[in-house]
């Protein structure tokens, strides 16, 4: 038999963040304004092992999509940055949220 092979991940949590922008008057956030950035952190102890983005508009009327979704510090303690672009701008009260995903294991 050959040698032992690394361990597997025993523990694996994901966690998220989001951040929100209203339409404040008009059709505020702009057509190409960015949304974010969301940033989501691995709890102390478990090491960032990949991670994600969504972006969604409030009742369809803010499209948007990912304009940005990287690992902004790895290791135990790492982070996952997002950021979201409008793509399509809504009425006055409308929303977009990106929210960064982090997975994380031990």
């Amino acid at each position: 038999a050959g040698p032992t092979g690394p361990d597997f991940i025993n523990t694996l949590q994901l966690v998220t963040n989001a951040t929100t922008a209203q339409v404040t008057s008009g059709a505020n956030p702009a057509v190409g304004s960015t949304v974010g950035p969301a940033t989501a952190t691995c709890p102390a102890g478990l090491t960032l092992i990949g991670g994600g983005a969504a972006v969604h508009g409030s009742t369809g009327v803010v499209f948007g999509a990912v304009s940005q979704s990287y690992p902004s510090t790895n290791g135990t303690g790492g982070t996952w940055t997002a950021e979201g672009i409008v793509t399509i701008a809504g009425p006055s009260g409308a929303t977009m949220t990106v929210k960064a995903y982090a997975y994380c294991g031990s």
